[in-house]
């Protein structure tokens, strides 16, 4: 079994399947906190996960964005969908204006809004992740996915033409991925849905590959050996596959 898995409206949307292409439709579920993910995926051999794992303790930010922005730069705007993950003290903030204080005194320059929105499931990640995990629990990102899938950087999943392309993208690399989508939970919408789906795909190559695969065959960034992959304070590798 392989995973992917979109943080949404209510938790956490995790796609489950056998395998890449999917010999069935996968199984979409939603759960509540990023306990009940790892609970609910155990037994899956690898499990992609939309949400930055391994924060700076600094302002110095992480080689993985730096590298995946520049993958998304072809299209005008793309890179701006990675988003810059705060430093880890940050996260003991109450509220926005005390996360800007924090983040700016610790790094020396602040953060967009959007990664606020996502400071609570950050918060889950790091509480719940540990090194060894990592054999089997990796970041992902859904825009290098469908990356990967269609060849090319896909307009954005916040218009129509970006929700179609992606649904081209998926059904062309997967035809049961479709089927999925009637099964939505109630909570999200249906780009977590696409991004949980295209997840699939990066999971099926670590599982494939192995998460210490060299960097001419790992679809993962930095591009380094993994021996050279850039680790933060709690020996977590900074790394996005896709």
């Amino acid at each position: 079994m392989i995973a992917g898995v979109d943080g949404c409206k209510g938790g956490w949307l995790v796609a489950m399947a056998s395998g890449w292409p999917c010999p069935a439709p996968p199984r979409l579920l939603l759960c509540p906190d990023f306990h009940n993910v790892l609970d609910a995926t155990m037994g899956c051999a690898a499990v992609a996960v939309d949400m930055p794992m391994g924060l700076p303790d600094a302002g110095e930010g992480r080689a993985c964005d730096r590298a995946a922005r520049a993958l998304l730069k072809a299209r005008r705007g793309a890179a701006s969908r990675v988003f810059p993950p705060p430093c880890r003290a940050s996260l003991s903030a109450r509220d926005w204006l005390e996360f800007q204080e924090l983040h700016r005194t610790i790094s020396g320059k602040g953060v967009p809004k959007q990664v606020w929105a996502i400071t609570p499931r950050l918060r889950e990640v790091d509480a719940a992740l540990f090194p060894d995990l990592q054999h089997r629990v990796v970041e992902a990102h859904p825009e290098l996915s469908f990356r990967h899938l269609a060849g090319r950087v896909l307009a954005s999943k916040h218009t129509q033409a970006g929700l179609e392309e992606r649904l081209a993208a998926l059904a062309a690399a997967s035809l049961q991925t479709a089927a999925a989508l009637a099964g939505i939970p109630v909570g999200p919408a249906l780009d977590d849905a696409l991004d949980a789906l295209a997840l699939l795909a990066t999971a099926a190559h670590v599982a494939q590959a192995g998460v210490e695969a060299a960097p001419a065959v790992a679809r993962r960034v930095p591009a380094l050996p993994f021996s050279e992959i850039p680790r933060d304070a709690r020996g977590l590798r900074m790394e996005i596959w896709y």
